[in-house]
């Protein structure tokens, strides 16, 4: 299998806070203090975000928001 490259489907830590539509200093803070719960994929040191993972970060976000 030399020579073919692996897909992965999932999104960067760019691209999810693209689609959660927070500043990246946010971003970082809420998964510091465990508000986010980090995705479960790893790409080397990168974080890969699956969809139901954004949505379920999506919903920590939102509760945050009604807790304040």
């Amino acid at each position: 299998m030399a020579g073919q490259s692996r897909r992965f489907s999932g999104f960067s830590d760019a691209g999810a806070i693209t689609m959660l539509g927070i500043s990246r200093a946010t971003f970082y803070r809420r998964l510091r203090d465990g508000s986010l719960a980090p995705p479960s994929g790893r790409l080397g040191k990168r974080r890969i975000w699956t969809l139901a993972e954004i949505q379920l970060a999506q919903e920590q976000l939102q509760a945050l928001k009604v807790l304040k």
